[in-house]
């Protein structure tokens, strides 16, 4: 367990040491995350090569790999956590796609329904123009236009001659 102490420097003369040594051992940690994750090299190799070569100690090397490896684990559950929220993202848009579909489809059979409605309806008016044209009079007149038009299919004269006054 690493912890971090935090504290004020007076001497202003050890401040570009400090920042010396943290631009080292910030250098010291991307090295190591590019030799350790990327190149994928042993931890006990790289433990000696450090020491030797970057003459550091045992414990700065160990708190650099505590420090790089807690940053990619942390980044490792980021991303899985992501990665489980974009799938119930994804389930839950398929799922919407899918009742979306099926609204889709009962409007299609419903449009369907009424193009064949609206085809029937055209084939009857076609069919009963002459009985539509009829509709078109007055109540009045249509029911006198029918009783006339019904006896002149019975006996086209006699109606004609009772309705006038006519003998023939």
């Amino acid at each position: 367990m690493s912890i971090t102490i935090e504290g004020k420097v007076n001497n202003t003369s050890t401040v570009p040491i400090l920042r010396k040594l943290n631009e080292g051992l910030s250098f010291l940690s991307r090295k190591y995350y590019v030799d350790r994750y990327i190149n994928k090299k042993n931890l006990n190799d790289l433990k000696s090569q450090y020491i030797e070569y970057h003459q550091i100690s045992g414990r700065h090397f160990n708190s650099i790999r505590q420090d790089v490896d807690g940053k990619v684990k942390a980044k490792e559950k980021i991303t899985d956590r992501l990665i489980k929220e974009r799938k119930e993202q994804i389930s839950a848009t398929q799922k919407t796609i899918k009742k979306s579909e099926a609204r889709l489809k009962t409007l299609h059979q419903g449009i369907a329904t009424i193009e064949s409605y609206r085809s029937r309806v055209s084939a009857w008016k076609k069919k009963n123009q002459a009985k539509l044209s009829l509709n078109c009079l007055r109540s009045g007149e249509k029911k006198t236009f029918l009783s006339f038009a019904f006896k002149l299919r019975k006996n086209p004269l006699r109606s004609i001659r009772k309705k006038d006054g006519l003998k023939f």
